[in-house]
């Protein structure tokens, strides 16, 4: 499932660039753009978008990635692992669910006030 997803967005990142490359062909014949039409402000949606849902590991490169010196990548993808970091998916409620009985029990909730499931912030277990 995991390869199926990134090999969709690989298609749809070619596809994307080739796109946006036939679009400059006919609005900019000079080809004067600087930007790389693999960077192409769909395509960022495309790649952010991706990684935000799939979590895991992806999620986890994109993040390291985000907080590494602009000296060493390119502030285009700098910019697209900012947002990685900051708009990440958090667990599905079916997922959390299922992780709350099993870990704290089925009548988990019971043992507090008050749980909001919708979380403000996010952090890894290494973190915590």
């Amino acid at each position: 499932k995991r390869a199926l997803a990134f090999g969709g967005l690989a298609a749809s990142l070619g596809w994307g660039t080739v796109s946006e490359m036939m679009k400059r062909s006919m609005n900019d014949p000079t080809n004067e753009s600087n930007k790389p039409a693999l960077l192409s402000d769909e395509n960022i949606e495309r790649i952010v978008s991706k990684l935000c849902e799939r979590r895991g590991a992806a999620l986890k490169i994109g993040q390291m990635v985000s907080i590494q010196d602009e000296g060493l990548i390119s502030p285009e993808f700098a910019k697209i692992m900012t947002r990685v970091r900051e708009n990440a998916d958090f667990m599905p409620d079916k997922q959390f669910e299922e992780q709350m009985a099993n870990n704290l029990g089925p009548s988990w909730r019971e043992k507090s006030k008050k749980f909001d499931q919708v979380p403000f912030a996010a952090a890894s277990l290494g973190q915590v």
